[in-house]
């Protein structure tokens, strides 16, 4: 799969261009796993974040079972 232009740095400067700015406020959370332990996916998605100048920060879970 390629996608060309649909990422926050070609908005971002396309806004730019024009004198505008990004005001559109989302959050998107997703879960990040290999369920056979394969490879560190959660580094390389973090990694590729950070690179594509993405602002993400982990959230903290707590699972508690009463039974």
């Amino acid at each position: 799969m390629y996608l060309e232009g649909i990422y926050r740095n070609f908005i971002v400067s396309e806004l730019e261009k024009n004198n505008k700015h990004p005001h559109t406020r989302f959050s998107l959370i997703i879960t990040i796993s290999d369920p056979n332990k394969e490879k560190n996916v959660y580094h390389d998605t973090i990694a590729k974040l950070t690179k594509n100048n993405f602002i993400h920060s982990a959230v903290a879970t707590e699972i508690q079972i009463d039974v």
